[in-house]
């Protein structure tokens, strides 16, 4: 069954009462709308310094179609974002770039409809992130709301703790074989597994782990191009990374 999720972008995240979830009723109010005039670390590393806004869903969800209302507030839809960044994330400290969309400014209408973002064709995240990379402007950044739909909780290990392990890959990208480089304090056994940014599970196996370093190496020949999530797990702990494939 598909949900929506809908988000009021304000101090938290709140559910949307029934006339949010209408696609042809938009608020206009200043006080119901994200507001950010000051540029703040952000929570990826990756990013600058920067005005963002970070959801915590709360659990793993499955996301489907997004729909974004910009700044809608007369004299200040200068405010309104142009062009932001998304990332997403399991667990609010690993990150991963989904792509950059651009936004439309709108004219402070009641029945101004926003614009729709990108579809997430499944892709599993707990945490999403938009960084603001350019606006219409003005000095603070605005957005009003955004919408989410989703196929519900993800069956995934969103509740796994940070496995505090050094991870790297080389060459990344890869084409014919990526070496997953593993630095570890001691020793264990542990599990390794590769998914696509859809979710689906690639290739897993069991590995064991020495304490200092350790080579895993993966065949990634038969794979699409694009990035790949690789993660160890130990118990109720994990660490991932990123690998980006190209094959010709």
């Amino acid at each position: 069954m598909r949900k929506l999720i809908c988000l009021l972008l304000f101090i938290g995240i709140y559910t949307c009462g029934n006339s949010q979830c209408f696609e042809d009723r938009h608020n206009t109010s200043y006080t119901d709308a994200w507001i950010s005039c000051q540029k703040k670390i952000n929570p990826n590393p990756e990013r600058p310094i920067s005005h963002w806004v970070r959801y915590d869903f709360g659990h793993l969800y499955s996301l489907g179609q997004m729909h974004i209302w910009n700044c809608n507030v007369a004299n200040q839809l200068n405010m309104a974002i142009k062009t932001c960044a998304i990332d997403y994330s399991e667990d609010g400290i690993n990150w991963t770039e989904w792509g950059v969309i651009e936004l439309s400014q709108p004219e402070a209408s009641g029945f101004y409809e926003g614009d729709p973002g990108p579809d997430f064709d499944g892709l599993k995240a707990r945490y999403l992130l938009l960084t603001v990379l350019e606006n219409y402007g003005a000095n603070c950044a605005s957005l009003s709301e955004i919408r989410i739909e989703t196929s519900g909780l993800a069956t995934s290990t969103y509740d796994h703790e940070i496995l505090g392990l050094e991870l790297n890959v080389r060459p990344n990208p890869a084409s014919d074989i990526a070496t997953i480089i593993v630095s570890s304090d001691e020793n264990f056994d542990a599990r390794f597994e590769l998914h696509d940014l859809k979710g689906r599970e690639i290739n897993s196996g069991n590995v064991n782990v020495f304490q200092g370093e350790n080579t895993i190496p993966l065949s990634v020949a038969h794979l699409s191009n694009g990035n790949y999530i690789f993660s160890i797990f130990k118990d109720n702990r994990k660490s991932s990374i990123q690998i980006t494939i190209i094959n010709n």
